[in-house]
């Protein structure tokens, strides 16, 4: 039994206790022991982007100005990206300007896919009251259920690495 008895108390020291007490009152004990593995996988969304900030320059009314970043998918899940802009100062210059991108929002960036992606900002023609103007760009990952080919409709970012 001595043996038996160092293989339990290496696993389960109450176990021997009750052992014990068993074996003091004359009651037989039987103990399995199992180890069940177990794994999983964290899922992370996540961009990269090679800017911290934007200069748009000098834009005429009427005229609109060009950026190109680079974003990266550095989540472990297909996302789509979505790109907003908030925050404007002096805050009337939300109605005079635009921002749109060349990447469509059904495209799908698979992880570690690089797209490069055009951002263009557009003044109306009757801007008035300010002539210097900033705003946050927020680029949103949001993670995609995808089949192997990328479900229906949606199309493949440009990858270049």
């Amino acid at each position: 039994m001595a043996p038996i008895v160092q293989t339990l108390k290496k696993y389960a020291p109450w176990i021997i206790t009750a052992m014990a007490v068993a074996a003091l009152v004359g009651v037989l004990v039987t103990v399995s022991v199992v180890r069940i593995r177990s794994s999983g996988r964290i899922v992370a969304v996540g961009l990269e982007v090679n800017a911290t900030s934007i200069d748009w320059g000098e834009i005429p009314p009427g005229g609109s100005s060009q950026v190109g970043i680079r974003i990266r998918n550095n989540g472990t899940v297909p996302v789509t990206v979505n790109f907003t802009a908030s925050n404007y100062t002096p805050a009337q210059a939300s109605c005079y300007m635009s921002l749109s991108s060349d990447l469509q929002n059904t495209t799908v960036l698979d992880p570690g896919e690089v797209a490069y992606v055009k951002l263009t900002l557009k003044v109306q023609p009757d801007v008035q009251g300010f002539t210097e103007f900033s705003f946050d760009v927020f680029l949103t990952a949001t993670r995609v259920e995808t089949s192997p080919s990328h479900g229906s409709g949606s199309s493949r970012a440009r990858s270049i690495e």
